[in-house]
């Protein structure tokens, strides 16, 4: 009896049941020992290096192109190299 009544009181007067405590906490998740992060990291790696190498054999063939004088091979080549 003493137990409800004390919930109406504290429902009239804080318009709350119970307290409940506000805590801020952080997760820190160390990301060289999640194995997700670590094999994101490799892949994008792995992927800039090969645009890279395809790049630089891009740029190549447009000099080779344009040494032996073949335009439509120059223009092909040159439609490889993005930058």
């Amino acid at each position: 009896v003493l137990r409800e009544r004390m919930k109406q009181i504290s429902r009239k007067g804080y318009k709350r049941i119970s307290d409940k405590k506000e805590e801020k906490r952080d997760a820190m998740i160390c990301q060289r020992e999640n194995p997700f992060y670590v094999d994101t990291v490799r892949n994008f790696k792995d992927r800039r290096y090969e645009y890279k190498r395809a790049l630089k054999k891009a740029k190549t063939t447009v000099d080779d192109c344009r040494e032996s004088g073949d335009l439509a091979e120059l223009e092909d080549a040159k439609k490889l190299v993005v930058l």
